[in-house]
């Protein structure tokens, strides 16, 4: 699923952390504008940092779990 989204969002294994969060997030936006709200979801599950896109640190458990999965279905 994770190779899925890497190439959907035309994401390169040579690309530069700060390349890939700018078009993991360029390429989300440009999908549908109203999946900023999971952005930074996408992006941990893409093992990107970003700080401009950062988890909320209380997620945790099941509430984690919901988050990801109301992300991925978005």
């Amino acid at each position: 699923m994770l190779d899925a989204l890497r190439r959907g969002l035309q994401l390169r294994e040579e690309d530069s952390g700060a390349e890939l969060a700018e078009k993991a997030v360029a390429n989300i936006l440009a999908i549908d504008p109203a999946l900023e709200h999971y952005v930074p979801h996408y992006l941990h599950l893409l093992s990107i940092p970003s700080e401009d896109h950062p988890m909320l640190p209380d997620l945790q458990g099941d509430a984690l779990r919901h988050a990801f999965e109301e992300a991925l279905a978005a």
